[in-house]
This record gives C-alpha cells, sequence and structure tokens, in this order.
C-alpha cells in the first residue's frame, strides 16, 4: 500500500511530498521489530524517541511518523502521534479472508 493511501485518514500531516509514493508493507511502533519498508511510528519523545527513529531507519523503515521534527529523511509530521497511529492501522487494515466449513456434530 502507498504511504498516500495509509496516511488517507489524517486531518494534517506534513511529509516531503516524494515520500508519499513510498509502498509500506507494515506498521511498527518497535524499532528494534522494524523491517524494510516498513512505517515506525515513534511513540517516544525527545531524545530516547530520536534515538529510536534512528534505531528504525538504520533497520530499513521506509518512513516514521512522529510528533517532533527530527530533520530525517522520511519524516511524517503529526500533531498526536497516537491518534495519528490510529488512524494509519485503520486506513491500512485488511480484514484477511478465512473460509470455514461446517462440520455435523455425532453423537448428539
Amino acid at each position: 500500500m502507498k504511504l498516500k493511501e495509509v496516511l488517507s485518514q489524517l486531518e494534517h500531516f506534513e511529509a516531503d511530498e516524494k515520500i508519499l509514493e513510498r509502498e509500506i508493507d507494515n506498521i511498527v511502533n518497535d524499532p528494534q521489530k522494524v523491517k524494510k519498508g516498513d512505517l515506525f511510528v515513534s511513540l517516544k519523545k525527545g531524545e530516547e524517541g530520536k534515538q529510536n527513529i534512528v534505531r528504525a531507519l538504520a533497520n530499513g523503515a521506509s518512513v516514521f511518523l512522529t510528533e517532533e521534527e527530527c530533520g530525517q529523511e522520511g519524516e511524517v509530521l503529526v500533531d498526536d502521534v497516537r491518534k495519528g497511529y490510529a488512524l494509519v492501522a485503520k486506513a491500512s487494515w485488511r480484514p484477511s479472508v478465512t473460509t470455514h466449513t461446517a462440520r455435523p456434530r455425532c453423537g448428539t
């Protein structure tokens, strides 16, 4: 899914226009679990948040969502990162299709 589709639920965000066409594979909030192509959500603020962003980018994050501007490539700046996290998760959610076969019960 393209980043611009993932961000479609947000009322306001700031991002470099050239990153909006990037493909997003997953949304992650743990920098140690980030894989190439993921959107990292930085829930921490201050120095810890900046360190987590650097870690996530080193692990392959394509872009990251944050409240605090840090000037890194791939930054998506939002007013409320927790609300933003919920909305991008909603926009990217795709239900899995599972079929179940009913089986007759025996002995009743």
